[in-house]
């Protein structure tokens, strides 16, 4: 069950702080040799901004 009182107390994130987050995981990838895709770059910033849900990114 979702905890909507959770998800509407829920900060949303500043742009500035989405850029970081992302780079923070795209660095954390590439110490493994993973390149993240620019889908996968698109997808998260959406899901960070509250545009798509999670079941959405699990199509």
């Amino acid at each position: 069950m979702i905890d909507k009182e959770r998800i509407i107390s829920m900060k949303r994130m500043s742009s500035k702080e989405i850029k970081e987050a992302i780079e923070n995981v795209r660095a954390s990838l590439a110490v493994e040799n993973i390149e993240m895709d620019e889908l996968s770059v698109i997808i998260g910033e959406k899901y960070l901004k509250g545009e798509i849900s999670v079941s959405y990114t699990h199509l």
